[in-house]
């Protein structure tokens, strides 16, 4: 596996089709609870066996995307970036910063080091990360994704593309996996607020379709058409978005999310 010269060998089963369907509202509650949990490498290294190079699994932690990385890297990740089993667990953002200069890592062409090898990174995190939190919370754990990509999609057109929102796509599944972490903890720990969001998320859905008009309205590069269709759009995201936006968790997490990249 070669992080210094490409990513994760990823294969995005209907991606094509993802930018599409951000468009088109639905409710959240209609996605599939019974996922099929797939193969796992054992948290524990001291348990693995040596697989294969060529035995690979899927390691994508919602069901739109297919990511697929062989337990032989996987169980080397583990080995060179303990961190990943940690009972510990930082933001995905903190622990790509301080994940240390692994010199045998680089060495081996784990190092995470590009821009491709950070997406990677992240994507590794969220699957280790999941390995950890279990898999009953699938239906939040998508919606956080398709909130997140909403988000970055309407930045992306609004910029009108650019390599950091095709990085931060796939980044995404380290933060929402993160999102489910601090969800279980305040859970746990009964500090989730479950008061009526209905009068925020409206301030929150007009503030954002201001800044989409405003952004559209003074952008001289866009032509007068184009500016008509993409606005069209774009409000079609954000309805979308606020389906998606149920309670006060969904709506501070989406705050939190827009604010912190963009």
């Amino acid at each position: 596996m070669k992080y210094t010269f490409s990513c994760l060998l990823i294969f995005l089963l209907g991606s094509c089709n993802n930018e599409s369907q951000n468009n088109v509202a639905h409710n959240p509650d209609t996605l599939l609870t019974d996922s099929v949990k797939p193969d796992s490498v054992v948290l524990d290294s001291a348990k693995l066996t040596k697989p294969s190079k060529n035995d690979t699994i899927n390691i994508s932690t919602i069901s739109t995307d297919t990511l697929y990385e062989s337990k032989h890297d996987l169980e080397k990740i583990l080995k060179y970036y303990p961190e990943f089993k940690s009972e510990y667990t930082q933001t995905p953002d903190i622990a790509y910063a301080t994940r240390g200069d692994n010199r045998q890592a680089s060495g081996d062409d784990y190092s995470f080091g590009s821009e491709a090898g950070q997406d990677s990174y992240y994507i590794v995190y969220a699957y280790f990360l999941k390995q950890k939190i279990g898999y009953k919370d699938d239906i939040r754990r998508e919606t956080l994704v398709k909130i997140y990509r909403d988000i970055n999609h309407i930045y992306m057109s609004l910029r009108g593309g650019g390599t950091y929102f095709g990085h931060m796509y796939k980044r995404i599944l380290g933060y929402a996996e993160y999102s489910i972490y601090a969800y279980n903890y305040e859970k746990e720990n009964k500090d989730l607020k479950t008061y009526k969001i209905s009068a925020q998320k409206k301030l929150y859905i007009e503030l954002l379709k201001q800044y989409i008009v405003d952004e559209i309205t003074n952008n001289i590069e866009i032509d007068r058409d184009r500016k008509i269709t993409l606005k069209k759009e774009l409000f079609e995201t954000v309805n979308h978005l606020n389906g998606l936006i149920t309670d006060e968790f969904y709506l501070n997490q989406a705050q939190e999310f827009q604010h912190y990249n963009y």
